[in-house]
């Protein structure tokens, strides 16, 4: 094979999805591959499928996954190869402080379990914990379940810590599996060392 191996995940850059990501890439001695950020794991497989891209990890925990695995391997021809437990960034739940009483919260909702949300009267979904994030730094949102280290580099008073999710429950977050492309699958003849890849099948 010629020229960088191509890896997805889930964007933007910042995500817990990228953390995990450069973490896996850096543990299988694969720094010089490209990452490439994506939305939606659906068109990731699709990319997959016509050569766009090569390996794809997603976070086991994310809504897609059973869905994203069973298409890649039934529509596509794509198998799991790796699953692997990753650190996860802080999370907690901000709120602005200029909101006195907030009524929603945005979250990502593989984290909906990890903290007690019920004083929020509308959970609002997002597709990452930056783009909550990003809601908070825009005013979109009152409250929002995001990595905790926002707060502190938007300075003190920017937002109102309201509570910290545990490790555990991070931990739990951050079970990835590389497809390629959360786990990792790959659809190519080659490998990620040290790891065997699935070959396409067909009948």
């Amino acid at each position: 094979m010629t020229g960088k191996i191509r890896f997805l995940t889930l964007g933007p850059e910042g995500s817990n999805h990228a953390l995990v990501t450069r973490r896996y890439l850096d543990f299988r001695g694969l720094g010089n591959a490209s990452v490439i950020f994506i939305d939606d794991f659906f068109k990731g497989l699709e990319m997959m499928s016509d050569g766009a891209a090569d390996f794809m990890i997603q976070v086991a925990v994310h809504p897609d996954c059973t869905n994203v695995v069973a298409k890649a391997h039934f529509a596509h021809g794509i198998h799991i190869i790796d699953t692997f437990i990753s650190p996860s960034k802080e999370l907690a739940i901000l709120t602005r402080v200029d909101v006195m009483g907030p009524r929603e919260i945005a979250l990502q909702p593989a984290t909906k379990g990890y903290a007690d949300i019920s004083a929020w009267e509308k959970w609002v979904p997002e597709t990452s914990t930056s783009a909550v994030a990003q809601g908070l730094l825009s005013g979109t949102y009152e409250s929002g379940s995001n990595v905790g280290h926002l707060q502190d580099a938007r300075g003190p008073g920017s937002d109102r810590r309201d509570q910290s999710v545990p490790d555990q429950a991070r931990s739990r977050h951050a079970t990835a599996a590389a497809i390629p492309g959360c786990t990792a699958a790959s659809r190519r003849h080659y490998a990620v060392p040290p790891v065997r890849s699935a070959a396409r099948t067909r009948s």
